[in-house]
């Protein structure tokens, strides 16, 4: 397959997808339809890849932008941070007859994290 050119619309789909986190974003700094969009995806492997790192790219910056909300304060934010990170520690675990711990007061007040009691 040939290599994606910059200016040229699977180039600029990538680019697009980037800073939309979406295909239907891509699809219109491209100048395309979604479906053009999803052909390409499944013609070409080159740009499949590309595709997926674009979208790997947008999942690590919603991430970090997670752990730096979770840092400041949002302690429900915390916590799904953690039960994904750490979900044998703080995942849900437990049966559905057993009682569950609530824990309400901030980790950065106390030092310990929310889902430890």
């Amino acid at each position: 397959m040939a290599t994606l050119q910059n200016g040229q619309p699977k180039e600029r789909f990538i680019e697009g997808h980037k800073r939309t986190g979406t295909i239907a974003g891509g699809a219109r700094a491209a100048g395309v339809a979604r479906s053009t969009v999803y052909n390409w995806l499944k013609d070409d492997s080159e740009f499949a890849a590309r595709a997926k790192e674009a979208k790997e790219e947008v999942i690590d910056a919603i991430e970090e932008e997670a752990f730096n909300r979770a840092r400041n304060k949002s302690d429900l934010l915390t916590i799904f941070v953690l039960k994904h990170n750490r979900p044998e520690v703080c995942g849900d675990n437990q049966k559905d007859n057993e009682p569950r711990q609530i824990y309400y007061p901030s980790p950065l007040r106390t030092g310990k994290a929310p889902c430890q009691s």
